[in-house]
């Protein structure tokens, strides 16, 4: 059976990882020219770590995340809230917490493929699927080429997926009222020494610290934000320091010492559940 899968992320390689596992013919089409990654960083908490194992990849990424301990809450003038053991988690599951960069996890995801053989066709924009009077569906792309596959999947991301739009007869994101600026800090003298996630509550607003070693992290700062405006990377780290100047250390510091370069803004959307039932 060849199946087709229409993107590259992380959830795209994964599946290519575990079909082709499993026995079938995989290809992946995707987009961009070469792979790319839009987020600082992800931890792979227990019930990933096990899927990872599966996939043949957990002791490549172990060698290249950091072994969470624990979760630390605080309030935003740094108050301590609470903490959760991650390790007790970790013991009760038979599996790891691992902070890792995103692009590190795609680079061990495309070299798995690699290793695999399967193939990851780059500058394919998926700009239609049809079925043109055969039972099999026929995806077109934006270079002119066009695939039959004996299974189709839509890996194509929530902001415009035309295989959503295939399925559910609608593919429109619904924003969520939340903006997420998310970046990379790196020091020179070690600022996460037992390698503690750390994240500070405050009303409608929110800033999380994962490291990644004891001296690199990603972090995530957000806000209930009614509306959508236009993305000016100059302006990102003033729209940060007005919202969480008066927050906690290390907060302003890892602002500060980010750079603009390391730092994106993601306006967060989601899609309603449909209720199609499919046959």
């Amino acid at each position: 059976m060849n199946i087709a899968i229409l993107g590259g992320g992380i959830g795209g390689l994964s599946a290519a990882i575990a079909l082709k596992l499993s026995g079938f013919n995989v290809e992946v089409y995707e987009r961009h020219p070469t792979t790319t990654e839009i987020g600082a960083g992800i931890v792979c908490w227990p019930n990933a770590s096990f899927v990872l194992a599966q996939l043949g990849l957990l002791d490549h990424l172990v060698q290249v995340s950091a072994s969470l301990s624990k979760m630390k809450r605080f309030s935003a003038d740094g108050k301590t809230l609470g903490t959760l053991d991650i390790e007790q988690l970790d013991s009760l599951m038979g599996f790891g917490s691992y902070a890792i960069l995103r692009k590190d996890l795609m680079k061990l995801l495309s070299q798995r493929l690699a290793e695999l053989n399967i193939t990851i066709h780059y500058q394919h924009q998926l700009i239609s699927l049809d079925k043109n009077g055969t039972e099999q569906v026929i995806a077109h792309f934006n270079n002119g080429t066009s695939i039959q596959a004996d299974i189709i999947i839509g890996a194509d991301g929530r902001m415009n997926s035309i295989a959503r739009q295939y399925v559910n007869n609608d593919n429109q994101p619904i924003y969520q009222g939340f903006v997420n600026w998310i970046g990379v800090f790196e020091s020179e003298k070690v600022m996460f020494p037992d390698i503690s996630v750390s994240d500070y509550w405050g009303v409608g607003e929110r800033f999380g610290i994962v490291p990644v070693s004891a001296k690199k992290a990603y972090w995530a700062g957000g806000a209930a934000i009614d509306n959508i405006s236009m993305k000016d990377p100059t302006k990102y780290k003033t729209e940060l320091t007005s919202i969480f100047e008066q927050w906690a250390d290390p907060i302003n510091e890892i602002i500060t010492n980010t750079p603009v370069s390391q730092i994106n803004k993601i306006f967060v959307h989601d899609h309603q559940p449909t209720n199609q039932q499919l046959a």
